[in-house]
């Protein structure tokens, strides 16, 4: 049976209602809302809600930007300087937003890390999934092999621009560890922890593998290995 036309409004104007269903589909099926989990003081609850916080911000200046483009298109002088403005604040806010999202997901990593991927958060599970999909493993694999021929194989010649972020010496004397995880990789069989580390080797400047110490790159290599 079909609610009342006016009930029907009042559901669909009640806010509270309006949130949860927002939520649920922000969350999935299946899935709840981080801050539920794990608390509002956690990193990971922290992370995803100041994403959500600077999206709300960007959607109201990109609807502030539309706004008084159509206003100057309308001949309104004053639109202009309003559109620059909301342009910078906008690009501004996507580069914040691009950090926010990279930390979120470091932040998933880490509950990853500690055997929490089992964790029923949309944000966990989509990092759980991204990871364990073969084609994910493959591309860390062929990273890692680049990484190698570049070390074993170095160009004579090196623009200042193209030089490697690694120390050639230094990666040249661990190849083949770092072989031994792209083949673990492939094998399409890897624990997610071992993923995760994988990873962070490859995306973190700060990782052994930017670094000068071939026994700290080789130590973390032998971690990712025994994770894998």
């Amino acid at each position: 049976m079909r609610l009342p036309t006016e009930t029907r409004r009042a559901v669909a104007s009640d806010p509270k209602r309006r949130q949860g269903r927002l939520l649920a589909r922000s969350c999935g099926p299946g899935f709840r809302p981080a801050r539920a989990v794990l608390g509002p003081d956690h990193p990971f609850t922290r992370a995803v809600e100041a994403v959500d916080r600077a999206g709300k911000q960007a959607l109201a200046v990109g609807a502030l930007l539309v706004g008084s483009i159509v206003d100057l298109s309308a001949g309104a002088a004053w639109a202009g300087a309003v559109a620059l403005s909301a342009a910078i604040v906008l690009l501004g806010l996507v580069i914040v937003i691009a950090v926010l999202v990279q930390g979120r997901r470091d932040r998933a990593h880490d509950l990853i890390l500690d055997g929490d991927e089992s964790l029923p958060i949309a944000g966990v599970q989509r990092e759980r999934r991204r990871l364990a999909a073969p084609r994910t493993q493959r591309l860390m694999a062929r990273t890692i092999d680049g990484v190698v021929e570049q070390a074993l194989n170095p160009p004579r010649i090196c623009p200042r621009g193209a030089r490697p972020l690694f120390k050639i010496a230094v990666v040249a004397s661990v190849a083949d560890d770092l072989h031994a995880i792209s083949r673990a990789l492939r094998a399409e069989h890897a624990c997610i922890q071992g993923v995760v580390l994988a990873e962070r080797l490859l995306s973190d400047g700060q990782s052994p593998l930017y670094g000068d110490q071939a026994r700290l790159l080789r130590e973390e290599l032998h971690r990712i290995q025994k994770a894998l």
